[in-house]
This record gives structure tokens, C-alpha cells and sequence, in this order.
């Protein structure tokens, strides 16, 4: 693994919580398959995180979609 990989890891991991699909990018889904295994603290430096942006991209969903239902009314 390279300073470039542990850069990279977060927001790529980032990705896949906003729901891209990393399986139509090979090189990407095994890099970060790779990286998941065999970093060092890979969960416990980016767990937290990665669950924090669901929350909040799963209320922001919810928020606009009331909002949306709320405007045609």
C-alpha cells in the first residue's frame, strides 16, 4: 500500500455509501476490496465515518422527500 491508497481509501469507501456502484469499475472494486482486508485500522479509522454520511445522506433523503410532497400539495 502506498500514502496514495490510504489517501484514496476514505472518499472512494465514500462512494459506495452514496450507493456507487463500484462493480461496474473492476479495477476500483478490487482495489478497494484489497484495501478493506489489508490496512491496518481500516475499520476503525473509516467505520465511523462511513456510517455518519449514511445517516446523514439517508436524512437529507428523507428531508427532501417530505419537502418535495409538501411543494406539490
Amino acid at each position: 500500500m502506498t500514502v496514495a491508497d490510504f489517501t484514496l481509501v476514505a472518499s472512494i469507501s465514500t462512494f459506495k455509501v452514496a450507493g456507487v456502484d463500484l462493480t461496474k469499475y473492476d479495477n476500483i472494486n478490487e482495489w478497494l476490496i484489497k484495501c478493506m482486508n489489508t490496512m491496518d485500522g481500516y475499520e476503525k479509522a473509516n467505520q465511523e465515518g462511513i456510517v455518519a454520511v449514511e445517516a446523514t445522506l439517508k436524512y437529507l433523503d428523507k428531508k427532501f422527500a417530505n419537502l418535495s410532497q409538501t411543494q406539490s400539495l
